[in-house]
């Protein structure tokens, strides 16, 4: 749970889940204009939902490596 966001214009911004919490996370980095902002989980349905809410970068948690994602 986040009780404090503080995302500065610029900044990488990786959400680990894409419920509706993780969702509302992701619109407020895009709305900070976050350089990247990234969505890791193991749905295809909600990673397809980031995508459509311009996630930067959506990985499946359980096919792919995500520090080695995250890098790249």
């Amino acid at each position: 749970m986040c009780y404090h966001f503080s995302l500065i214009r610029g900044e990488t911004c990786v959400i680990f889940y894409a419920g509706p919490i993780g969702l509302l996370c992701l619109q407020a980095a895009v709305a900070a204009d976050a350089t990247h902002a990234i969505v890791v989980k193991i749905s295809d349905k909600r990673l397809k939902k980031a995508r459509e809410m311009d996630a930067s970068l959506v990985i499946n948690g359980k096919e792919e490596s995500v520090p080695q994602q995250i890098k790249n």
